[in-house]
């Protein structure tokens, strides 16, 4: 996966997952208690690139998923602006992280990066983020709503103290 202050890189990633869970009888809202068994399968793939173009830098991720049986503790949640935080954290700008829960989705995110100052590592950066999922209703476990999400982002990368690279980022969406 490209890191944060990469100029090049590529990622192809493809992920299958299968869970059993049981005794969850007591867990979750006294009006929608989780199953008390769960069998659930995912898949998952992605491909994303940053390209240099002169200056700047482009990104582009786009994946998707499928799940069979999931629930709201097994589904992808998809939400936030953790960026190559880890695997399973699936950026849409201006929504709560993983504030989404999809049994299936496509996504696609864009990002653009302009640096600033070299000395720093400083860069401005833009990011478009476009969803479509199949959501799973938390109150009744189904999944059988598809809705399109759109999302939009700014934010600043630097190398702070010890050269340790942070990143300030705003959403809206």
């Amino acid at each position: 996966e490209p890191g944060l202050t990469a100029v090049r890189g590529a990622e192809l990633y493809a992920a299958a997952e299968a869970g059993y869970r049981t005794g969850f009888d007591a867990f979750g809202p006294d009006s929608g208690l989780f199953p008390a068994n769960s069998a659930y399968q995912k898949l998952y793939g992605s491909i994303g690139g940053k390209i240099p173009i002169k200056n700047t830098v482009l990104m582009l991720r786009a994946g998707g998923g499928y799940g069979n049986d999931l629930d709201e503790l097994s589904a992808y949640m998809i939400g936030g602006q953790l960026v190559s935080a880890d695997v399973w954290s699936l950026p849409l700008h201006g929504y709560y992280t993983r504030e989404l829960f999809a049994a299936d989705f496509g996504l696609v995110n864009i990002q653009y990066s302009i640096p600033v100052c070299d000395r720093y590592k400083m860069a401005l950066h833009l990011y478009a983020d476009y969803a479509v999922i199949n959501e799973i209703d938390v109150t009744t476990g189904l999944a059988d709503d598809w809705n399109d999400y759109t999302g939009a982002g700014c934010g600043a990368s630097f190398r702070a103290f010890r050269g340790a690279h942070t990143l300030l980022q705003s959403g809206y969406g």
